[in-house]
């Protein structure tokens, strides 16, 4: 009896969960979420470990593609130019794209742990700050297990992640970074 019960119970949670568009869950957990800081705290541990990746960055391995072409990556930004990859161990840990310098000086760039995106960032003045006052700057997109969790502008204020303009550039920033994972897997880079 109990156990049928229960399982009753749990059945009627699945219902009802399933056929809720989850529209205010979702916003009451990203105004709880906001009001107790915890966009905050997840940004400052990432932040931490793109610092640490910045940090060890000279004992990865290094490679460099010239010339990409759309066959290649394939990006809603055609005008690509070249790609810097770190490596070690663990896999890729960082990747830059730079613009052809003739078209922008647009740079993006990919922070990874355990081969999932954890940060993105894209500079439209990247390729001009040889020496930048901070690694994080231009738009910042900051992601768990591949999902956007807290973007914010140039001025580091938060954007709107229900927003269809942060949500298309963060499948965008997805889509580039599993594209710069499979040249790598293509190249047959051993580490």
């Amino acid at each position: 009896m109990n156990k049928a019960i229960l399982f009753l119970i749990v059945l009627g949670i699945f219902a009802t969960s399933s056929c809720h568009t989850g529209t205010d869950a979702d916003e009451r957990k990203y105004e709880a979420m906001t009001r107790y800081g915890a966009w905050q705290a997840r940004a400052d541990e990432t932040r931490a470990k793109v610092g640490t990746i910045e940090t060890e960055q000279s004992a990865y391995l290094r490679y460099e593609f010239d010339s990409l072409d759309r066959s290649i990556l394939d990006s809603p930004y055609p005008y690509w130019d070249k790609i810097q990859v770190f490596l070690d161990k663990k896999g890729i840990r960082k990747a830059k794209l730079y613009a052809n310098p003739a078209k922008s000086f647009l740079t993006e760039e990919f922070y990874f742990e355990n081969g999932n995106l954890i940060y993105a960032q894209i500079d439209s003045q990247g390729i001009r700050e040889l020496e930048p006052d901070s690694i994080f700057r231009g738009d910042r997109y900051f992601f768990t297990k591949n999902v956007l969790v807290l973007a914010l502008d140039s001025k580091g204020k938060r954007k709107d992640i229900t927003d269809d303009s942060v949500k298309i550039k963060s499948v965008d920033l997805i889509n580039e970074s599993d594209q710069i994972k499979q040249i790598i897997a293509d190249k047959q880079i051993k580490l």
